[in-house]
Formats: C-alpha cells, sequence, structure tokens
C-alpha cells in the first residue's frame, strides 16, 4: 500500500488525484478524511509527504523514490503540462567522500559519481575521507550541498551525528513534550533524534522499535565508512521531485 501524506493548500485538489490512482491519505486532517472518504486513508506512517513550495507557487514531493515517481506520475497525468525538478541526489543520502580542494569558505568533495559542496568548521586536508550526507540536492548539473552532521531516516524520526533532541514544528501541546522526554531516554551516544510529524499518532512501541532500528543501520553506516577505501554511497536518502 503506497501512503502519503499531505499538507498545504492544495491538499483537497491532490488528495482528490491520489485516491483515483489507489494511493491511501496517510494521517490526514479529520476534513480530509471527511472529503476523500475512510477507506482511502491510514494512520501509518507515510512512505512520502507532500508539500507547498515556499513561494505557493507548486508542490514538493519527497520520500521513497518508487513511491515518489508514481505520485508524481499520477498528477502529472492530471494536470498535463507542467514544470517538472527532479533533484539529485537523493536529499540526507550519506556517502565516505573524499576531500579535493578547498575554495574560499568551503571544500570540494568527491562523491560517488559527483562532487559535491562541504561548508563547516572543521579544517581538513587534501586526501582526506569524510563522512557527509546531502542537504541540499543539486538541479540541473549543480553540486549538491553536504553537511557532516549525517541523517539517518526513519518513518517516524531521523538520527542526526551530533544533533539534538528535536519534534517536528507541526507536533504541538503535550505530545512535543511527551516526544522530547522520550527522546531523551532513547537518544544514543553521539546522536540526537528528531521526530517527524508522523511520530504524532504513532504508538509509544513503534517509536521505540524505530530508534532501535535506526541505531542499528547507524552502527553499520559507520563500519561501512571505515571499511570504505575511498568515494562510496553508503545509504540511499530521499527522491525531491517539486
Amino acid at each position: 500500500m503506497d501512503a502519503i501524506k499531505l499538507r498545504g493548500i492544495y491538499t483537497t485538489a491532490i488528495a482528490a488525484i491520489l485516491v483515483s490512482h489507489g494511493f491511501k491519505i496517510a494521517q490526514p486532517s479529520k476534513v480530509t478524511a471527511e472529503r476523500v472518504g475512510e477507506s482511502h486513508v491510514t494512520n501509518e506512517a507515510p512512505q512520502a509527504v507532500i508539500i507547498d513550495k515556499a513561494d505557493k507557487q507548486g508542490i514538493r514531493i519527497r520520500g521513497l523514490k518508487e513511491v515518489v515517481d508514481k505520485a508524481a506520475e499520477a498528477i502529472l497525468e492530471e494536470l498535463g503540462d507542467a514544470i517538472v525538478r527532479r533533484y539529485s541526489p537523493g536529499l540526507y543520502s550519506v556517502y565516505a567522500g573524499v576531500v579535493k580542494e578547498r575554495r574560499e569558505d568551503a571544500y570540494i568533495v568527491e562523491l560517488e559519481g559527483g562532487e559535491g559542496i562541504l561548508k563547516c568548521r572543521e579544517e581538513y586536508s587534501e586526501g582526506q575521507k569524510v563522512l557527509v550526507c546531502v542537504v541540499r540536492p543539486g538541479f540541473a548539473g549543480s553540486a549538491p550541498h553536504l553537511s557532516t552532521q549525517v541523517r539517518v531516516t526513519g518513518r517516524y524520526a531521523y538520527l542526526i551525528r551530533g544533533g539534538r533532541i528535536t519534534v517536528s514544528e507541526w507536533i504541538k501541546g503535550w505530545r512535543h513534550s511527551e516526544l522530547l522526554n522520550l527522546g531523551r531516554m532513547l537518544k544514543p551516544a553521539g546522536w540526537g533524534i528528531k521526530w517527524r510529524s508522523s511520530a504524532e499518532r504513532a504508538k509509544t512501541t513503534e517509536l521505540v522499535e524505530e530508534i532501535a532500528s535506526l541505531k542499528k543501520r547507524a552502527e553499520e553506516l559507520i563500519r561501512r565508512f571505515d571499511e570504505a577505501a575511498g568515494a562510496m554511497l553508503l545509504m540511499e536518502g530521499e527522491q525531491v521531485i517539486e
């Protein structure tokens, strides 16, 4: 089952298109659930999210590649002519990179299949291996922007290397405080947790299991980085299409 979460001014229209193509609407508002019908909604965590662009002149689809591609295809089939931007590599993709050179306030880092731009306070030398993730994918040949604050992506949370405990801005009130407290209890050494908006309706047991799974993935990521002989993709991130 392909489930997509919607937010923003285009929710009703996009929901109607997706439902007609067999998608489920994940964790909808009460109004959206009533409009599309209970049989077309689910409280499970989404595999992709659709939100407005900052200028409200379009939408951004982000999540599992195969689900994002299918959703984009369904929407374009209904809309016809539209400007489409496909970003790469995936958002939060994690690489073993190799520092090529320093340019002013940034490093050019060799990645598997290309290069990226790393702005940071740390000092690196040419040829040094560095663990990085994509925080701004490239478009039309532009280089992606990188960070050493690596993210391991889950359905309900991100593990963030060297990060803090934070909660999605979409979660308010008592649930926000509850998730902060839970994050402090579950936080692995050296990593922070950011709870995604999908965590709002999740069971505590699901959240505990997810963090345990993400911790194992983080440990495997570090092991693969240590063993990497050069530039190498370690973990695929989220597909982004506008």
